[in-house]
């Protein structure tokens, strides 16, 4: 079965997106900024897609990443909101109201550019990195002589 409006749940590169459920101290309040790897896949539920305006004078993706994620001013801002127990959720709605701080637009962009190139170095390790553990699946399968998933 095909979901008729099912464009609409592919993330686009620019977005935020944000763990809304699971324990407070753990993944609950993390934003990353999705990338060209994230782009055009579908997200789970448990996933706010938070999306930038497009206005010249609103905060640039990168510079509200790091309010909403830092760790003394931006996630725990983000993470009083949550409620329950067992498993707490974050309502979106509630995002809306997150304090941005504002500084001058230079600034914004400089501290934006640093955390898209943060970005873009950690997904460069995720590529290495899994490249490195399919080497070795690929060469502990020829030494065991068993066969591979492929």
């Amino acid at each position: 079965m095909h979901k008729k409006d099912a464009d609409s749940y592919y993330v686009k590169a620019g977005w935020l997106l944000m763990a809304c459920s699971g324990q407070i101290y753990g993944l609950n309040g993390r934003v990353v900024l999705a990338d060209a790897w994230h782009e055009n896949k579908i997200l789970s539920n448990h996933v706010v897609r938070i999306v930038p305006p497009g206005d010249a004078d609103r905060a640039p993706p990168g510079y509200i990443q790091m309010a909403l994620g830092h760790p003394v001013f931006g996630r725990p801002l983000v993470i009083r909101w949550a409620f329950g127990t067992e498993v707490p959720e974050i309502d979106p709605n509630d995002l809306r109201d997150f304090p941005v701080v504002r500084l001058a637009n230079d600034v914004e962009k400089e501290i934006a550019n640093q955390v898209e190139r943060a970005n873009a170095l950690r997904r460069q390790a995720d590529e290495v990195e899994n490249s490195v553990v399919a080497d070795v699946e690929h060469r502990l399968t020829e030494m065991l002589g068993v066969g591979g998933a492929g």
